[in-house]
């Protein structure tokens, strides 16, 4: 009397799945040292990065000052010549 489109072997419902507390746990603790090493890794290469950063600035100003006191002290020799 009534055509189902699901034979009738398979005409029951679903039950939903529900996680146990354990495997909710041990998701949450993944999910946890993951991030935590994501962020560990991130400040790592955050912390590289401006150290290298800083070394470049260093050496920049170092040659600045080495080419300010070079030209200072040679520009009046250029000149006599």
């Amino acid at each position: 009397m009534y055509d189902s489109p699901i034979p009738d072997h398979e005409d029951h419902k679903y039950e939903e799945h529900r996680h146990s507390v354990l495997s909710l746990i041990l998701l949450i603790a993944v999910v946890a040292v993951v991030a935590i090493t994501a962020i560990g890794f991130t400040f790592w290469a955050f912390g590289l990065l401006f150290h290298v950063f800083g070394t470049l600035v260093r050496v920049a100003l170092i040659v600045a000052v080495v080419a300010f006191v070079w030209r200072r002290v040679t520009k009046g020799r250029w000149r006599r010549v």
